[in-house]
């Protein structure tokens, strides 16, 4: 029994490392349902589709500015907590 259940996180882990090396370097419209939604609406896609249509020369689309926005989110969510956490240490 405790065999079976570590071959099964093994191969879970291989799928899960799959689909991770992949998203990077593979469009997200070969991606099946699920996959292809996560990839398609996480900062990372953006980002590496707007590299991606910049080193093939082809025109970059929204992905960029979507890029963009997601970066300057991250750090202003970020700006915040460190700003609460900070207060509360000296406050």
């Amino acid at each position: 029994m405790q065999a079976d259940t570590r071959l099964s996180g093994q191969r879970v882990s291989r799928v899960a490392q799959r689909i991770w090396l992949t998203m990077g370097s593979v469009s997200t419209d070969t991606m099946p349902g699920l996959v292809g939604a996560f990839a398609e609406y996480q900062p990372v896609t953006s980002i590496v589709n707007a590299i991606r249509d910049l080193f093939t020369q082809q025109p970059v689309d929204t992905d960029i500015w979507i890029a963009l926005a997601w970066c300057v989110g991250i750090l202003v969510v970020a700006y915040i907590f460190a700003m609460v956490i900070y207060r509360r240490k000296i406050g």
